[in-house]
């Protein structure tokens, strides 16, 4: 009786289904502006749909499959660098993480000069040897894909003239099943020629790449070089010369000639720090996209970098080993070849070189956490580590199963070495003994039974099970381990939502978000992020001239199908920084993390793990998503998005292909999906895709327990010219007692009709 008396005062309370205003939208600019980092702008055309479950407590499996295999090419030569053609099944074993695995299947993998051909492994396998796998027809002649990259960046014109040359050649001894593609890197990735076997376009292709001018100017190393050459110090040495221009101070009765080249060091070592970050991160981000732009393609693929290599400054290290992982999972093997060829000052001189600077100029008072140029003498001491250009060329090679080219002149030589490569080597699969799949980097390390052999392979693999090979950033593995966890961490609220939307012509999309409190980040002087302090987790007082705070903060979500493979990881670091009187301000805001993807129609979990990178705080959260199959009806709707308002939008932020952007405003879900009795109203935002034209009926439902509660009918606003219609719809919380509710929406054009559900909560 009670129930019917509330449905009937909650019927006599709501009006008819009426459009929100623009003009009365509340545009609340709370305590909790959030902090949106670019992720509107990320956007992109799905085929999903979700309908969001909270299952806070469902024991979290670890993923687990049956017959998982890892397939890991593996070079043998002599100690002549001659391949080794002759091994039988017998004579490998393959280690994951130290363990023995037990080896599926070997095959040799040999093509020569123009046609190709695909033989088995030699001798006859022992009783319980691995069988030789039989050869199919398109092992029998397989396409090599071979990408050749110019750095442009680091080489100079002596070194472009060198690797074109070499290049021209490699392109002359093209076998008839190479496909090459010519890239170039210049700030930008550039695609200079798509991948082929037309040998004059390669040839005009090369010549392109490795004429550009971006290099006509020395970089500030080695102008940094010749001020050290020059006869200003008299006769002083030049760690001695670097020691005075860190600790440099003026005086008024001091030598001229001492401060002006004391100015010029300075000027060129704080924009060699910027430098250095600059040219390292252009060139790892293209040599990661091109080799995600294959993860797709099966077999085993090249990348040849022309390079004089590049210094990797220490916060770059974690891009640098997500560029490995991803060749590794893509199965591209990384040739380097250093095009500056014999040098006549060693990169292990110049690296001696400046860390006697630096001692020289601690030993004269100079201060090691002070930041200039955006580098404090304690952060470029780490960086010094991997200054040696050498050396990151070298583990880029090593650790992908590749070789690297350097010391020489004569560059067609080494080409020569990696084409043998590609023209021999041996493909072994093993099935992992261990079948958890938590996205930890597991070794591999690979040994055949003949003295003097020498084998390579790639070192390892992360063991993440997805749909395609998906680089894992470094950021992403502790967050990896938690979402694999079996109690995972619930340290601070996490809200998040899945949601979908109709497209015009395009289907659903299907989009992630999450709500993360700011006041969970742990911020600390900018003066104190060296990667050392960062690591003790130690905080240093700032330096005098900064007043800047920063702190990270990391988002991943797994989208995982109903056979528990990952079909989307999605992940995000957020860099936060603010003046240290705005601090207390920023943690009283809420981080919004939201991502898009496509989906096939199917059951889906979506999982998320956010961490504070400096604390170790974390939680985790999961939800159910649902993505129907296609309909032929005309009319769709999208999720039903409990909202209290939204923000300001200014014209020049205005995307029409965003159905967040309502108006002059942008929607901003209430992921909590609660109401406070002391809120005016409450309001649901959805959008309906339907014929340019047609007239669109709608009714919204409110439930309790299954009953209805109250309900409101209303004629929608008429479809813009792509047939969609976004509607807020506004009640007011007064009548509704504390509660948990159901809103229902319901639409109809007479012909078709959809429904959308969601839950909402209203407190006291």
């Amino acid at each position: 009786m009670r129930d019917r008396e509330r449905g009937s005062a909650l019927r006599s309370s709501l009006p008819a289904l009426q459009q929100c205003e623009e003009g009365t939208l509340m545009h609340r600019r709370r305590s909790i502006l959030a902090i949106i980092c670019s992720i509107l702008a990320l956007w992109s055309p799905t085929a999903g749909a979700g309908r969001q479950e909270s299952n806070e407590n469902q024991q979290r499996a670890p993923v687990t499959l049956g017959a998982a295999e890892v397939v890991v090419d593996v070079i043998v030569t002599d100690k002549k660098n001659r391949p080794i053609t002759d091994l039988k099944p017998e004579d490998f074993e393959v280690y994951e993480d130290g363990v023995k695995q037990s080896i599926k299947s070997i095959r040799l993998v040999t093509t020569a000069e123009g046609p190709t051909a695909r033989a088995e492994a030699k001798g006859a396998a022992k009783p319980g040897a691995p069988r030789p796998a039989p050869p199919s027809v398109a092992a029998r002649r397989p396409v090599h894909l071979i990408a050749l990259v110019f750095d442009n960046l680091s080489m100079s014109l002596q070194s472009r003239t060198f690797a074109r040359r070499a290049a021209l050649d490699y392109v002359d001894r093209m076998a008839e099943n190479d496909r090459v593609a010519i890239f170039g890197v210049d700030r930008r990735l550039f695609l200079v020629q798509p991948f082929t076997s037309d040998k004059k376009a390669l040839k005009r292709a090369v010549n392109q790449a490795t004429s550009g001018t971006s290099r006509q100017f020395a970089s500030s190393a080695e102008a940094v070089a010749r001020l050290l050459q020059s006869g200003s110090g008299e006769g002083a040495p030049p760690s001695v010369r670097l020691a005075a221009a860190e600790a440099y101070t003026p005086r008024p009765d001091e030598n001229p000639g001492a401060a002006i080249e004391a100015v010029l060091l300075s000027t060129f070592r704080s924009f060699e720090a910027f430098e250095r970050e600059a040219q390292a991160r252009a060139t790892v981000l293209a040599l990661l996209s091109i080799i995600r732009g294959q993860q797709r393609l099966p077999g085993r693929k090249t990348l040849i970098f022309f390079s004089e290599g590049f210094s990797l400054p220490s916060n770059l290290w974690p891009q640098f080993q997500s560029v490995v992982g991803a060749a590794n999972r893509a199965n591209v093997a990384i040739y380097t070849i250093d095009a500056a060829g014999l040098r006549i000052e060693s990169q292990e001189e110049r690296v001696s070189r400046e860390l006697s600077a630096m001692a020289e100029a601690r030993a004269r008072g100079a201060d090691p956490t002070h930041v200039e140029g955006g580098e404090s003498m304690l952060g470029r001491a780490e960086s010094l580590g991997r200054m040696n250009t050498e050396s990151v060329l070298i583990e880029l090679a090593e650790a992908t199963g590749g070789l690297s080219i350097r010391h020489t002149n004569d560059l067609r030589s080494g080409l020569r070495r990696i084409d043998e490569d590609m023209r021999s080597y041996y493909l072994l699969t093993y099935a992992p003994t261990n079948q958890t799949f938590d996205g930890r980097f597991r070794t591999i390390q690979v040994k055949v039974n003949r003295p003097g052999a020498r084998v390579r392979a790639r070192a390892g693999y992360f063991a993440l099970r997805t749909a395609e090979a998906t680089p894992v950033f470094a950021f992403e593995r502790p967050l990896l381990e938690l979402l694999f966890a079996a109690s995972p961490p619930r340290d601070f609220a996490l809200h998040m939502g899945a949601l979908h939307f109709p497209v015009p012509g395009q289907g659903t999309k299907a989009s992630v978000l999450a709500q993360i409190p700011a006041d969970i980040v742990d911020f600390a002087p900018a003066a104190a992020e060296t990667p050392k302090a960062k690591k003790k987790k130690k905080k240093k007082k700032a330096s005098p001239q900064g007043n800047v705070y920063v702190g990270e903060l990391d988002v991943l979500a797994l989208v995982k199908d109903a056979r528990g493979i990952v079909v989307g990881k999605l992940g995000q670091r957020y860099q936060l920084r603010a003046a240290r009187e705005r601090v207390e301000e920023m943690k009283k805001s809420n981080i919004i993390f939201y991502r898009s993807l496509d989906l096939r129609p199917g059951a889906y979990q979506v999982e998320i793990a956010a961490r504070d990178a400096r604390s170790g705080r974390a939680s985790v959260t999961r939800a159910a998503l649902h993505v129907p199959a296609p309909s032929s009806s005309a009319l769709r709707l999208s999720s039903i998005i409990p909202t209290r308002g939204g923000e300001p939008l200014r014209p020049q932020e205005r995307d029409e292909s965003n159905p967040f952007h309502f108006g002059q405003t942008v929607i901003m879900p209430s992921l909590t999906r609660t109401f406070s009795k002391s809120d005016e109203q409450m309001m649901f935002y959805f959008v309906v895709q339907t014929r340019p034209g047609a007239t669109v009926q709608a009714k919204v439902e409110f439930l309790q327990q299954g009953q209805v509660l109250a309900q409101a009918p209303g004629t929608l606003p008429a479809p813009d010219e792509r047939g969609r219609i976004q509607f807020l719809a506004t009640f007011p919380v007064a009548p509704f007692p504390a509660g948990r509710y159901e809103v229902r929406v319901t639409v109809t054009d007479g012909t078709h009709r959809a429904s959308e559900h969601a839950s909402f909560t209203i407190v006291d």
